[in-house]
């Protein structure tokens, strides 16, 4: 029987979740693109990429706009999952890129809702709870890391998964929660961001352990998880070997102390739950050390510290919280989430603050896991517990309203807290000198107007729950609508600081230089986020915004390494005025013939001792010294991803020198043959080719993805099979009594009985 106020409640935050889904998808409906931060910088140049090599037959994996040529399967960015690869091949670029985003979040608003109503929490509250994790708080603020928010929607299903296979009673269901599990854990690693696959699979495993503490006889099942978890992260390996290749040749190989701390959340962040709006940028970004600088903060909304620190999730949630911690009675059967979401409440809040702990010590000691930036990325598990025990904060109160209960106003006064918190820490911003931090004065802090609308919002947010512990449904359903505006408010903000734009109007923001583009370009430091952007005009550049940025053993600072990089021209900084672009005189050709060598050890030094245009620097000796001569001709005859085509005339053995970024990927083929790659000028390849007239063809085929491609199909063949293997016995039709054969079971009988909540042990 449906209670009294359910449906009311369930239609509410329907069309709360509907309208908050409607705002994100406005630039689809309207022909736009988000451009904000990664959007504008990686996601959208890079996904332009990608879409064109996939409507032209073109492999993706090498993309020669970006650093003088790139590893972009290497990059992560989830290019390699089939749901991507499916989006940008069927769509064209602007509605492909909003889809992507957009699943997203009704991705998150299910999981979440199926995993709370398998512990028989009530459909209501688990919407409520819903709406929180998927519509609020970091998911919102994240919407320009794509990748990253796809990732997280694997989350509550993998619990989903996991919670099937500790608590199931039923083998087949047991077998293919085990399947599913790994099917889920491929498809999170394929997305590409490694240490969100971390974050996610600690709180996988603290899930696992609270249930074998929790449940009895779960325990036991430990093992097959584990198996199965195993066999998921072998079939995302067509992404992690690509990944790792990428990570051994990149500048995070070697990370600084102060790289791995850059992020550290500061415990003043806790302020933004009683009030949100008390600084200009909304969190605490005290200054920050890196490497030989200091970064002062940031009083401003374009900060990247803004989505990493924020931990506001609506005005609601601390009086939600204080509520629950005073009526701790009558969830016998959500003592074991209950537990889970209090757990990595704490832990995902102390692994954030990073460098403020000692624990931040022994977490750098983890392998690869210690080179991690940005600590403050752990509030993700921070966020889903507290949206769980809002979540049962939210069914209690709805369970005191359907039993007509009315308690005192006196048995309500803790919830008096939270508005006296938030009015102290406004009033706090006044105190004498010494009892803030100095970085929480002066302009830091936002308008009176703003830094009282945060005591606004607690107090009316406080209110709604304070009458809604008293009964009343229509606090109840005003939560919902109160939820969604707060949220809603706070987040689209960060959303429209760059407004969406048509892809029309964003490629004409940005000109290319005059005359022959042919040549590569260089961006001054201050504009190097935007540069990604020019590769969607055919332009390619010398550096690049990326994750694995490749180290680089130039200075192209010099003019003599942009010679060598082919680059024709260079884009001043935002303070220097004058053109927009300024002409490199004497670039060398893409591909070009030398006579004459010098080994050196340090080429950033040697090369500009040299005539670039007729001596290259190699990394090795030759096997013999190349004739002297008059240097040939080389043709450039075909110039596509991953393939570059030469066609050499000479008059001697020479030196053939390609303008492309040396990667261990590269093969070379002299008329069919097999030859090495030579890494020339440090950072370039080349090989040898004989008297005459000869076709050199370049190939990218780089042994981390043949290798990860061929794993990834095993761990699919054995995480399919491995789960039901034991059952293979019992799977075999028998007869009856009467003669008759027993016909097999469906699947899906067995997997809809797996969703339904779990029965008590």
């Amino acid at each position: 029987m449906t209670p009294p106020g359910e449906t009311a409640r369930l239609r509410m935050g329907g069309v709360v979740a509907g309208a908050m889904l409607t705002l994100i998808a406005l630039p689809l409906l309207r022909g736009q693109v988000y451009v904000y931060c990664d959007l504008a910088y990686g996601f959208l140049p890079m996904r332009s990429f990608f879409a064109d090599c996939l409507a032209k037959g073109e492999d993706p994996s090498w993309c020669p706009n970006l650093f003088g040529g790139f590893f972009l399967t290497g990059e992560g960015g989830g290019t390699a999952h089939p749901w991507i690869r499916l989006l940008y091949s069927t769509l064209s670029l602007g509605p492909a890129l909003n889809l992507e985003l957009l699943v997203s979040y009704p991705s998150l608003l299910a999981g979440f809702i199926v995993l709370a109503m398998r512990w028989g929490m009530r459909r209501d509250a688990a919407l409520f709870g819903a709406l929180v994790f998927a519509l609020g708080g970091y998911n919102m603020l994240h919407f320009m890391h794509m990748n990253v928010l796809a990732m997280l929607a694997h989350v509550p299903w993998l619990l989903l998964a996991i919670d099937v296979v500790m608590r199931a009673q039923d083998p087949r269901q047991v077998a293919l929660a085990r399947v599913f599990l790994s099917l889920l854990t491929a498809s999170q690693l394929v997305l590409g961001h490694v240490q969100f696959a971390w974050i996610s699979g600690v709180g996988e495993a603290t899930y696992c352990l609270v249930l074998a503490w929790q449940v009895p006889g779960s325990a036991r099942r430990l093992p097959g998880l584990a198996v199965s978890k195993a066999l998921g992260i072998l079939g995302g390996a067509v992404q992690i070997a690509p990944l790792w290749d990428s990570f051994r040749a990149s500048k995070r190989v070697a990370p600084t102390a102060a790289f791995v701390a850059m992020g550290s959340l500061s415990p003043w962040n806790l302020i933004q739950w009683v009030a949100p709006y008390l600084t200009v940028s909304r969190v605490i970004t005290p200054p920050m050390a890196i490497d030989s600088g200091v970064l002062p903060p940031a009083p401003s909304m374009f900060d990247w510290r803004v989505h990493e620190f924020s931990i506001y999730y609506g005005a609601a949630i601390p009086a939600l919280l204080v509520w629950l911690a005073s009526n701790r009675k009558g969830y016998d059967r959500l003592r074991p989430l209950i537990l889970f979401a209090g757990i990595i409440t704490v832990t995902g809040f102390v692994l954030a603050l990073g460098d403020y702990t000692p624990l931040f010590r022994l977490t750098t000691k983890i392998p690869v896991v210690g080179g991690f930036r940005i600590p403050a990325r752990y509030l993700v598990l921070f966020h889903l517990g507290v949206t769980i025990l809002a979540a049962v904060a939210f069914s209690g109160l709805c369970g005191t309203s359907d039993r007509g209960e009315r308690p005192s106003w006196r048995r309500l006064w803790p919830l008096a807290l939270p508005p006296a918190l938030s009015v102290l820490a406004c009033l706090a911003t006044r105190l004498p000198e010494g009892l803030w931090p100095s970085y929480m004065r002066g302009e830091f802090v936002a308008a009176t107007p703003l830094v009282l609308a945060g005591p606004a919002l607690i107090v009316v947010a406080t209110g709604l729950v304070a009458c809604a512990a008293r009964g009343s449904r229509l606090a109840l359903l005003a939560l919902f609508v109160f939820i969604g505006a707060d949220q809603t408010a706070y987040a689209f903000q960060l959303r429209n600081l760059i407004p969406p734009q048509t892809l029309a109007e964003y490629l004409a923001a940005r000109p290319v230089p005059p005359g022959d583009t042919s040549v590569r370009i260089k961006f001054n430091q201050l504009r190097d986020t935007w540069h990604n952007a020019y590769m969607m005009k055919g332009l390619r550049t010398i550096s690049g915004y990326a994750a694995m940025i490749p180290r680089q053993r130039l200075d192209y600072s010099k003019h003599a390494s942009l010679r060598v990089a082919g680059v024709g021209w260079v884009m001043p900084s935002d303070d220097e005025r004058g053109q927009p672009w300024i002409p490199l005189f004497g670039p060398l050709p893409r591909a070009r013939l030398v006579t004459q060598t010098q080994r050196t050890d340090n080429p950033d030094r040697d090369i500009e001792t040299i005539d670039v245009a007729m001596t290259a620097l190699v990394s090795r000796d030759l096997p013999q010294p190349l004739p002297p001569g008059t240097p040939g001709v080389a043709d450039l005859v075909g110039d596509r991803p991953g393939k570059i085509d030469v066609m050499t005339t000479t008059e001697s053995k020479q030196l053939l020198v390609l303008s492309e970024s040396i990667h261990r990927g590269w093969r070379v083929k002299v008329d069919g043959k097999t030859q090495p790659v030579l890494r020339v000028y440090g950072d370039f390849m080349g090989c040898l080719v004989p008297q005459g007239r000869h076709h050199v063809q370049f190939r990218f085929l780089p042994s981390s993805q043949r290798a990860g491609l061929w794993l990834s199909v095993l761990g699919l063949v054995l995480m399919t099979a491995v789960p039901f293997a034991p059952l293979w016995p019992r799977a075999r039709p028998t007869a009856q009594a009467d003669g008759e054969e027993v016909k097999p079971k469906l699947i899906g009988a067995p997997l809809a009985r797996a969703l339904q909540p779990a029965e008590d042990p």
